[in-house]
């Protein structure tokens, strides 16, 4: 893999969550440990992204890509109602599926996306 992590704390110090809507502030009352991965430029990941596996089994809070993102597997977010990991991208997403209950994913760019699925609460 080729990206940075930084502690959730510190990208929050750095300003770079500012355009999510997130409560990282209690998120980190539960967990100092949590982290953001960082991928500079256009990247390509080839497997599916689990946003709340990220969450919940490795400590990531979220994800930035600075850049284009093309992911060759499926990002999936299954939960309705418990925070998973956000998905903050600076250009655009390419992906087959993208099936999101509760996880914040903002995409500057464009979003081509083949099959989609967002649920949430009203």
């Amino acid at each position: 893999m080729n990206f940075k992590t930084l502690l959730l704390k510190d990208a929050i110090a750095q300003e770079l969550l500012n355009s999510l809507a997130a409560d990282f502030e209690s998120l980190l009352e539960e967990s100092e440990d949590l982290i953001v991965r960082i991928y500079e430029g256009d990247t390509v990941l080839n497997e599916s992204i689990d946003l709340y596996d990220l969450f919940y089994e490795e400590n990531v809070a979220g994800i930035i890509v600075n850049g284009n993102l093309t992911v060759n597997g499926t990002i999936i977010d299954y939960e309705l109602d418990t925070y998973s990991c956000f998905l903050q991208i600076k250009g655009s997403l390419n992906c087959h599926t993208l099936a999101s209950g509760c996880a914040e994913i903002l995409i500057a760019g464009d979003a081509n996306i083949t099959e989609a699925l967002v649920a949430f609460y009203k």
